[in-house]
């Protein structure tokens, strides 16, 4: 199962009870996604289409704790492009549709905005983010890469949908994708922030989780390359101070250098693996009276 289904099926399970919040809920779900659809005679039918059997079970339910009433769940399969399952959940006659239009603030050829009256607290407006999430939303498998998206067919209500979610955290950016608007963020910080404000607990502690061991594998990586990058330090410094050593000893003016050279020529010689700390260490000199000593014989024997 996709990460996205799971999370949606996790969120169906897990939504906040009593009445206010299952209309939050219903709000957020139909106020992005709700057709209404004029038949003959002035008839009309309110519908939600979904390609998630746990979301349209879910919505089914939320209708029947608000209004009292029970819907309809049409479900069709296409085979065209592979099969595709939609299931569509459908207001059963005019009156009950005109209820819910009424209820939710849905008017025939009239531009929609998120309903402050369904998100005037904390509470309420995390179940409505919900409501939008199970009809509209979609995060990707956090393993592989971040991503958040809201896809809209109504330009008003996603414009008013990105200062909603702006309000609970979420950076997310307006994008028009054919027919369709979409509010996305690729942001890993904005999937965290989503999930919890869903109620996806579980998928929320198993991407922090992944954040911190990621973390953890990017600092470990910080201090290998770090070290191994002293260490090639390290073993050019001693290959160009043994170069030098050699070079004088070439040339025969290895013996006319001072005493205190010489000191420290032999002992990087007894010592080519070692770090000058611990060649000053083992000389009972400083390391920076060490260093000084072999960069002088690198300068004598002419070593670039």
């Amino acid at each position: 199962m996709r990460f996205n289904d799971e999370v949606k099926n996790y969120v169906c399970l897990s939504l906040p009870k009593g009445l206010v919040a299952s209309e939050s809920v219903l709000a957020g779900a139909i106020q992005s996604s709700a057709v209404p659809v004029i038949k003959g005679r002035g008839q009309v039918s309110l519908a939600l289409d979904t390609d998630s059997a746990a979301v349209a079970r879910c919505i089914f339910k939320l209708i029947g704790e608000v209004f009292g009433f029970k819907a309809q769940i049409v479900v069709k399969r296409t085979n065209q492009f592979g099969e595709k399952t939609t299931y569509t959940v459908q207001m059963p006659n005019t009156p009950q549709s005109e209820e819910v239009m009424m209820t939710f603030g849905i008017e025939l050829g009239v531009q929609r905005e998120v309903g402050l009256s369904h998100t005037r607290d904390e509470a309420s407006a995390r179940a409505y983010l919900a409501g939008v999430f199970l009809m509209r939303g979609y995060c990707s498998d956090p393993s592989k890469r971040c991503t958040v998206e809201f896809t809209f067919t109504n330009q008003e209500y996603a414009r008013s949908f990105i200062v909603f979610a702006k309000s609970m955290g979420l950076e997310l950016k307006e994008l028009k994708k054919q027919n369709y608007y979409t509010a996305f963020s690729s942001k890993q910080a904005d999937e965290s922030s989503l999930l919890a404000l869903i109620g996806a607990n579980d998928h929320f502690l198993k991407l922090e989780d992944k954040i911190a061991m990621k973390e953890m594998k990017n600092r470990l990586h910080r201090v290998i390359n770090c070290e191994t990058a002293n260490m090639n330090k390290m073993v050019d410094s001693a290959t160009r101070q043994i170069l030098a050593i050699e070079t004088l000893q070439d040339k025969g003016e290895y013996q006319r250098l001072p005493e205190t050279l010489l000191y420290a020529a032999q002992l990087r010689l007894d010592n080519p693996e070692s770090s000058l700390s611990e060649i000053a260490k083992i000389g009972n000199i400083s390391k920076s009276t060490l260093d000084k000593r072999l960069r002088s014989i690198i300068e004598r024997a002419g070593i670039k």
